[in-house]
């Protein structure tokens, strides 16, 4: 058995160009198959993903327009459209059209700038949502152009053959979110977080209603495999000294359960079986992506206790998180919490 502390990476967008790739890194984090990414095999992982319907992996890849004031008023009136008839037929699956942003935003030279952004599946439902059962507007059709363009043509759900242009100036794609205002990164500019810790504590974290998570896989990952050393790992935990007796005890307990565990797979279980005897200290990594907005609910929950204290193990993870991550973007988080 093996014991670790907890940790976290801040995953760099920069690295992901391309969106794809980085939905192929958060995805093989739930069967810990990281170590088979190359410079192509995010093709055959995202082919995978649709076709077993594993959509939640692409709510990790976000995409941000700047656009003008007449496809504003198009999204808004599609939005209206689709939810009233989503309401209307229970036998639809509901769209999260709340999880597609669009803003107005009022300079100080009194310009206005129009944003709409979403994650890759959010985009997907929406687009579907749109040829059901709102209108085809021009706008529309050269915006879908856009969003298929900068996922490599992954929607194709239909085909906009008059408006396939999406080199049109009034769809910007936003890269850099340093060239917006403040507000607007709140909403529109999200970030991925991975975390190394024990299982009650992606307990917690995916409570977040409106964050996106993507977990190793205990269904899935065979912890008697060479990959995996032969052994489980377990998170140490804060509260306990090592050497104390509480750690002897914790030791001992996380020590039985592998034992148990591996009796189990060499009796015939699945790993899916066999995980039933796991402790909650067991190690998981969890991806977590979500905007400005529900980063700082996070915080105030999780490391600033402005709700109750937050529980140890997870006050080790965030304090520092939020720490490194106000140090990096101090406006940012005075305009999110102040102070």
């Amino acid at each position: 058995m093996k014991v670790i502390e907890p940790s976290y990476e801040i995953v760099n967008d920069a690295e992901y160009p391309n969106v794809l790739k980085k939905i192929e890194r958060i995805a093989r984090i739930c069967y810990k198959s990281e170590d088979r990414i190359t410079p192509t095999s995010y093709i055959k992982m995202i082919k995978g993903l649709l076709e077993k319907k594993h959509t939640p992996m692409f709510e990790h890849g976000n995409l941000a327009y700047v656009i003008d004031e007449r496809l504003y008023e198009e999204l808004i009136a599609a939005s209206r459209d689709i939810t009233t008839l989503v309401n209307w037929m229970p036998n639809v699956t509901a769209l999260n059209i709340n999880r597609l942003h669009v803003t107005q935003y009022e300079d100080r030279d009194t310009s206005t700038r129009y944003m709409v952004s979403g994650n890759i599946r959010v985009w997907y439902e929406f687009f579907t949502k749109v040829n059901e059962f709102s209108r085809r507007t021009e706008g529309l059709c050269k915006l879908y152009a856009q969003v298929n363009f900068n996922v490599g043509n992954l929607f194709e759900l239909y085909a906009y053959d008059n408006f396939s242009d999406y080199r049109d100036y009034t769809i910007q794609r936003v890269v850099d979110f340093n060239q917006v205002s403040l507000q607007e990164r709140f909403i529109h500019q999200t970030f991925t977080v991975i975390f190394t810790c024990d299982t009650g504590v992606t307990h917690e974290l995916v409570r977040m209603r409106d964050a996106s998570f993507a977990q190793e896989s205990t269904r899935y990952c065979n912890y008697q495999n060479d990959r995996f050393g032969n052994e489980i790992t377990c998170i140490k935990p804060v509260f306990f000294k090592e050497g104390s007796y509480e750690y002897v005890q914790w030791y001992s307990a996380m020590s039985n359960a592998e034992m148990s565990y591996f009796n189990l797979l060499n009796a015939g279980a699945t790993p899916q079986q066999a995980r039933t005897v796991l402790p909650k200290s067991v190690k998981a990594d969890i991806a977590v992506t979500c905007n400005w907005e529900e980063w700082t609910h996070i915080f105030k929950l999780r490391a600033l206790d402005m709700t109750g204290p937050a529980h140890p193990q997870m006050k080790e993870l965030m304090v520092p998180l939020y720490g490194e991550i106000k140090k990096a973007n101090p406006e940012m988080i005075s305009y999110c919490i102040g102070g």
